[in-house]
C-alpha cells in the first residue's frame, strides 16, 4: 500500500475473490466517520471497531466481492446512526412538459434504484376511448449510472387544447436512499419539489422551470456538489436543517418574476463554505438560525447596499460594511456563551445580481 497527494494505492497478489471470502479495507482520513463495519448480506450484522482509545472511525470502505462486483463506500455517523453509502454516481434526469414533480427517498430494503408513479387527470370532450399515450410521449430509460424520464406533449396535437383538458398531473419520483444521486430536472408547466431526508448523500442538483415553483428541502443529509435553481415565472424556496457539506458548495438561484426564500437552520458545523449567487427575484429573504453555543456563521453580502434591508430582529451578530462600502459583513460573536443566533436579510424593489457567501464558524 502507498499513497500520494491525491490517491491511495492497494496491491494484492495470489488471491481470487470470485468465490469464498470478500476483501474489505477501511480507511480513516478525517474526523467523524462510522463506528461500525459495513453490513453485508441479508443478516445486516455490524461489528463495532475497537481501536485503542476509540480513535478509529473510518470514512471509507473499499469492497472487493468478485471481478465484476467491487466499489467504494462512504461511512457517515449522523446522530448515532451509521450509514454506508456507495460513492458510485447515479444520474437522475427528468423532463416534463406538464405536471408537478415530487422527488423523495425511500430507505432500504428496496430492489430498485428509482421508481416513478404518474397520475394523470383529464376532463373534457372527445376523451372517450383514449389513453394518455394519445397525448404524451413517455420515455423511461434505466441504464447503468443513468436514469432518465421524459414526458412530453406530442407535437402533432393542439397543445393549448390539451392543456385545457388537464386538471392534474403528478409525477412522484422515489429514489433509493442508499444510492448517491445527482439530480437534473426540467419542467415547463408545474412545480418541482425535492425532499432529501436524514442520512441521505446527494451530489449536484439542478432544476429548471418555466411556469411553477421550485422547492428544495434538505434535512440532516450530506451534500457533495453544487445546487442550481432557475425559474422563469415562479418562486424558489431553499430550506436546510442541519445539513453537512462534504465540500465547498456553489448555490445559484435565479427567478425573473418570483420571490426567493433561503432559510438555514444549523446547530452543527456545516463542514464547508457556501458561495451563493441570487439573481433577479422580486423579493429575496435570507434567514439564518441556530441555537448552539459552538456554531456560528460569517455572511458576506456583495453588491447589496442599494437593495437589501437588514431586519432589526437579528441577534448574536456583529455588523460592518465591506471594504468599498458596497455590501455588508455579519459575523457571529460571543462564543461560547451565546446560544441563540438569528439573522434575516430582505430585498425588494429592483432587479440585480446578489452575491451572498456563508462561511461556517465552529467554535474551537
Amino acid at each position: 500500500m502507498t499513497w500520494d497527494a491525491s490517491n491511495i494505492y492497494f496491491g494484492l497478489t495470489r488471491r481470487s475473490f470470485n468465490s469464498g471470502a470478500d476483501l474489505l479495507v477501511y480507511v480513516d482520513v478525517s474526523s467523524g466517520g462510522a463506528d461500525s463495519t459495513m453490513p453485508r448480506y441479508a443478516s445486516g450484522i455490524r461489528a463495532l471497531f475497537k481501536a485503542t482509545g476509540g480513535i478509529f472511525y473510518p470514512d471509507y470502505c473499499m469492497l472487493m466481492d468478485h471481478n465484476s462486483s467491487y466499489g467504494l463506500y462512504k461511512g457517515i455517523n449522523t446522530f448515532g446512526r451509521d450509514s454506508w453509502t456507495s460513492t458510485t454516481f447515479s444520474g437522475r434526469v427528468s423532463h416534463v412538459d406538464v405536471g408537478n414533480i415530487e422527488i423523495k427517498y425511500i430507505y432500504p430494503p428496496v430492489d430498485y434504484e428509482a421508481k416513478i408513479d404518474v397520475s394523470i387527470e383529464m376532463i373534457g370532450q372527445n376523451l372517450t376511448g383514449k389513453t394518455y399515450l394519445d397525448y404524451f410521449n413517455i420515455v423511461w430509460e434505466n441504464q447503468s449510472f443513468q436514469v432518465n424520464f421524459t414526458m412530453e406533449l406530442k407535437s402533432d396535437i393542439n397543445q393549448l387544447e390539451v392543456l385545457s383538458l388537464i386538471k392534474n398531473i403528478t409525477i412522484i419520483i422515489t429514489l433509493n436512499a442508499d444510492i448517491v444521486f445527482g439530480i437534473s430536472t426540467t419542467a415547463i408547466h408545474g412545480n418541482i419539489d425535492l425532499n432529501v431526508p436524514f442520512g441521505v448523500t446527494i451530489k449536484n442538483i439542478e432544476s429548471n422551470n418555466t411556469y411553477g415553483k421550485i422547492s428544495y428541502n434538505f434535512k440532516f443529509c450530506t451534500i457533495l456538489g453544487d445546487i442550481v435553481g432557475i425559474d422563469n415565472e415562479g418562486d424558489i424556496e431553499f430550506k436546510t436543517y442541519n445539513v453537512e457539506y462534504a465540500q465547498n458548495c456553489s448555490l445559484f438561484l435565479d427567478t425573473n418574476t418570483g420571490d426567493i426564500l433561503v432559510e438555514i437552520h444549523q446547530n452543527k458545523d456545516i463542514g464547508a463554505n457556501i458561495t451563493g449567487i441570487i439573481k433577479n427575484a422580486e423579493n429575496i429573504n435570507i434567514i439564518y438560525r441556530d441555537n448552539s453555543a459552538n456554531i456560528g456563521a460569517l455572511f458576506l453580502l456583495h453588491n447589496a447596499n442599494q437593495f437589501f434591508t437588514i431586519w432589526d430582529q437579528w441577534v448574536g451578530f456583529s455588523y460592518s460594511s465591506l471594504e468599498g462600502g458596497n455590501g455588508y459583513i455579519f459575523q457571529s460573536f460571543d462564543f461560547p456563551t451565546r446560544y441563540n443566533y438569528n439573522l434575516s436579510f430582505y430585498k425588494n424593489n429592483g432587479e440585480g445580481r446578489y452575491h451572498v457567501d456563508l462561511i461556517s464558524l465552529p467554535f474551537s
